[in-house]
């Protein structure tokens, strides 16, 4: 048997057509490593990184005080670990024996008292192990008859050296086939064509459609990530891929599993948890409370429930669920198992976590992925998967031992987490048939090829000396005792010659190079300087004149687009109605279209499940924390006063707890600390508007009709109406008064009451009205939060306050609960006909009969809409009409976000699903 060595042969490699591969193997340093053990009958049990690290954590934690490395490790204890330990390794294969006697080899004396207490088994220590037992013994020559080295013999560690020499004396025949001292030709470069590309996906489409290669050819490629991506576009066989910055879906449960500690708990990451594919907690019971939590923003009011118990939604989604066993039974021991996964989400951990807390639920998580990993059904990649996350789990628990104390805090926890977690190499793809061979280095080509095609010849991956961080007396220290340390100098020297060996053994070399990935600039890599001062200018050519391209032809596709149209004729639909509400009723009057594929075809919106975004979240919390004043408050002025004096904190905490917590993510802390101080003054500033009307609360988010009452509200013309008020008051006189509440700013609720378009409290009046016979609604008006100031036109202002805003209403012939019943029959009748008017982009001013049309004639709510004219005086001219829609998403429009005196949530677009808008 003879074996092929290189130091770059672990993995892919190109082995030409015509080599003989019977008796013959080519080997990397860990393929050698596996078969000299293999005939030596050793075995050493190489635990992963993160393991060996934790271990080494444990090991230097006495012997860093007063060292060089004690504030370092003070700040990133594991990631230290890390460096130390790489060291070490690196030192191990130069043939360090872990011992140093010098005091002033300062780093090799902290790593050699480490060393005493370190016995953790990685690659550099099965290397010594093999290097030993073959100095002692002959155990290769009757099973093998010849190494050869492929690859200069100064590049490879020197305790392999010691090996291959010992293995050479002992009578097995070691073939240094690369010369060390000689020096390398000039590469040939008529053979060499270089090929230009303005971005590396530009060369990857190209490189797709080659549709054959000469024989023994071979593509130089690393990012065979993206590669992959555009010849999956182009249906082609897929290359071999190994994604270095990956996060696979499994893995993350030990990074979000962990995240559960933290406190404040991210929102975001809890969602995470429990939609990840594979957890301990049964899928419809994440599926209840992932939902759950998108809907409220948090786990929900605490209420009393039929078993007379307060809970909140969270809590009463988890006491209803049927936790079950293996038998389908359910039980109290299942209940408990699975709640290990659930309970720390809600508890206390202001003054840290317990060590015993943390590894009973490493412990349990373990459990799990032992049981899944014994599934035979189970795909093999989850299960590698798997392995890796008890790999991880078991490095946590050993690096947890080294903190002090037996409560840690959750900024230590993260630390290890994230020097534990890591971004872990998994095939993407295995290379399928009819793939050309692509390896990542021009090393990894075993056997000469006879063309070579360096698809990525750009940016070089960067080199380090493993050895920089040694003195000139420490380097000099360890040669001294019979370390052999290789010079980077000379690395880089020897690199460049074996790059020009290889290629030159090509008959065709040619060299892609591409300017830009993306928007980065990448820059040259040497093998282009290196031609170009050869050549004395680069042998560029026309890159489709190389090999055989896959014919392709241009053509343009016809897209259906929503034009725009006036109406949409859809033919007559048999459509019953719904129990509308105000929003509902808006959305019919101005955007009918919406309403049709909203209400009528029931598509529902796609951001849905989403977190609300922060300006939203504020209203939530807001509404929330008023809801509760008041409620508690018991029509108590005062004791609403006192409540939020004294309680504002603890309630706040509580609302967002409720339906906030996506605002206790750091980027929101500014966000936050001014909605505080906003909150509180709006608050006092209610009351004191209350005291001055002489109103008493009846309550907050009151339902019309009751939502436990039979009744319903019939709204004439309009049918089966429900609406939620925000406040509901009485006055002096017994008559109703209605608040609707609103976060924000903007001067659009004023506008909407001076020109009396105002349909949600005049839609919340009628309801009032009608639900309480006998009783009339003596005001109705909007209580801007952030402003602190009531917008009516039922109030008169306070003389020297800015506490109530006076608006005046424009005079209208047709009340406007009448234009709103007359609006509801008009559009109606439209979607029943099929007739659903857009007028989106449209002129509507010359088209007949059309809402905007008809607005006089029937009495209707006037439509929203933007006039141009031209002239002024009695010259001016109606030049056109168009109706206002939610905002168009329109590239060539600049929108200054700064300039926008909106909050971005009130703005909104048309109906995401069927006209390609932003929501």
């Amino acid at each position: 048997m003879t074996i092929h060595f290189s130091t770059h042969y672990d993995g892919e490699i190109f082995v030409n057509s015509h080599t003989d591969l019977m008796g013959i193997t080519y080997v990397g340093p860990t393929g050698l490593l596996k078969q000299l053990e293999l005939r030596a009958g050793l075995h050493t049990e190489v635990k992963s990184d993160v393991e060996r690290e934790a271990e080494y954590l444990n090991a230097m934690t006495p012997c860093i005080s007063g060292t060089m490395f004690e504030n370092a490790f003070n700040v990133d204890k594991i990631g230290v670990a890390g460096k130390l330990l790489g060291w070490r390794d690196n030192l191990i294969m130069a043939g360090w024996d872990g011992a140093c006697d010098d005091q002033k080899a300062k780093k090799l004396t902290i790593l050699a008292t480490i060393e005493e207490s370190f016995h953790s088994s990685g690659i550099a220590d099965a290397w010594v192990k093999v290097r030993d037992a073959y100095k002692s013994a002959d155990m290769l020559s009757d099973r093998v008859d010849e190494i050869v080295v492929d690859c200069p013999w100064s590049e490879i560690p020197f305790i392999v050296q010691d090996t291959l020499d010992s293995i050479s004396k002992n009578g097995v025949k070691v073939t240094k086939k690369v010369l060390e001292n000689e020096e390398q030709a000039k590469l040939d470069t008529s053979k060499v064509k270089v090929v230009d590309f303005p971005d590396i996906n530009d060369a990857y489409e190209w490189f797709a459609q080659i549709e054959s290669m000469p024989e023994d050819s071979v593509v130089i490629n690393r990012d065979n990530v993206l590669l992959n991506h555009i010849l999956y576009t182009w249906d082609k066989p897929l290359v071999h891929s190994s994604l270095t910055q990956t996060n696979p879906q499994l893995l993350q449960f030990f990074k979000l599993g962990m995240s559960i500690f933290s406190r404040p708990l991210n929102i975001q990451n809890l969602i995470s948890y429990l939609q990840l594919p594979m957890s301990p907690i049964p899928g419809a019971l994440r599926y209840k409370l992932s939902k759950m939590l998108l809907q409220h923003g948090g786990f929900g009011n605490k209420t009393k429930r039929e078993d007379g118990e307060v809970r909140d939604e969270w809590e009463q989604t988890i006491h209803e669920f049927e936790f079950v066993n293996k038998e389908g039974k359910a039980t109290p021991q299942a209940r408990a198992k699975k709640m290990a996964f659930l309970s720390p989400i809600r508890n206390d951990y202001a003054d840290g976590i317990s060590k015993d807390e943390l590894m009973g639920y490493l412990d349990s998580l373990n459990k799990w992925a032992i049981g899944h990993y014994a599934d035979v059904d189970l795909a093999e990649e989850k299960k590698a998967q798997l392995h890796e996350l008890q790999t991880f789990i078991s490095s946590f628990k050993t690096s947890l031992q080294s903190l002090s104390g037996e409560i840690v805090q959750y900024s230590d926890i993260e630390k290890l987490v994230l020097q534990i977690y890591r971004p872990m190499n998994y095939a993407l793809n295995q290379t399928e048939n009819g793939a050309f061979c692509v390896v990542n280095d021009i090393r990894q080509v075993a056997t000469p090829a006879k063309t070579i095609l360096w698809l990525d010849c750009q940016d070089e991956d960067g080199e380090n000396d493993s050895y920089d961080f040694l003195t000139k007396y420490e380097k000099e220290y360890l040669c001294g005792h019979g370390v052999k340390l290789p010079g980077f100098a000379n690395h880089l020297s020897t690199a460049r010659k074996e790059h020009l060996r290889i290629l030159s053994q090509a008959d065709t070399v040619i060299l892609v190079h591409s300017a830009y990935n993306g928007t980065t600039r990448l820059g040259e890599h040497s093998m282009i300087a290196e031609v170009r001062h050869t050549a004395g200018k680069l042998p560029t050519c026309d890159r489709n004149s190389l090999f055989p391209m896959v014919k392709t032809t241009e053509k343009t596709a016809d897209v259906d687009r929503f034009a725009p149209v006036a109406a949409l004729e859809l033919g007559a639909i048999d459509y019953k109605g719904r129990k509308e509400s105000n929003s509902s009723l808006d959305t019919l009057i101005q955007l009918p279209f919406n309403y049709v594929v909203q209400y009528v075809a029931k598509l529902n919106e796609p951001n849905e499940e989403q977190l609300k975004n922060t300006h939203i979240t504020l209203g939530l919390v807001a509404h929330n924390f008023f809801e509760h004043i008041i409620d508690d408050g018991k029509s108590d002025l005062q004791l609403m006063r006192q409540l939020t004096e004294d309680e504002f904190d603890q309630r706040l905490e509580n609302s967002i707890d409720a339906t906030g917590l996506i605002m206790r993510l750091l980027e929101n802390t500014s966000s936050l600390g001014e909605f505080r101080i906003h909150l509180k003054d709006s608050m006092l500033s209610l009351i004191d508007i209350m005291e001055h009307l002489n109103l008493t609360p009846v309550g907050c988010e009151v339902s019309i009709p009751d939502e436990y009452s039979q009744k319903k509200l019939e709204l004439k013309t309009i049918g089966d109406f429900g609406a939620r008020i925000d406040f509901l008051l009485n006055d002096a006189s017994g008559r109703y008064v209605i608040f609707d509440f609103k976060w924000s700013y903007s001067q659009y609720y004023g506008k909407k009451l001076e020109e009396n378009t105002a349909i949600q409290l005049e839609l919340y009046r009628e309801a009032v009205k009608q639900m309480y016979t006998g009783k009339d609604v003596a005001a109705v008006g909007y209580y801007m939060m952030p402003r602190k100031q009531l917008i009516t036109s039922d109030y008169d202002e306070i003389s020297g306050s800015k506490l109530i805003k006076h608006v005046d209403p424009a005079n209208i012939i047709v009340p406007l609960i009448q234009q709103i019943k007359n609006s509801y029959a008009f559009r109606m009748d439209e979607i029943r006909r099929g007739h659903i008017e857009e007028a989106e982009t449209v002129d509507i001013k010359d088209i007949d009969n059309c809402y905007h049309a008809k607005e006089e004639e029937l009495g209707l709510c006037p439509l929203s809409v933007t006039e141009k004219t031209t002239g002024r005086g009695k010259s001016k001219q109606l030049i056109s009409v168009t109706k206002e829609s939610e905002h168009v998403f329109n590239p060539s429009k600049k929108l200054s976000f700064e300039d926008e005196k909106k909050e971005p949530c009130e703005i909104a677009t048309s109906h995401a699903i069927l006209k390609g808008r932003l929501k």
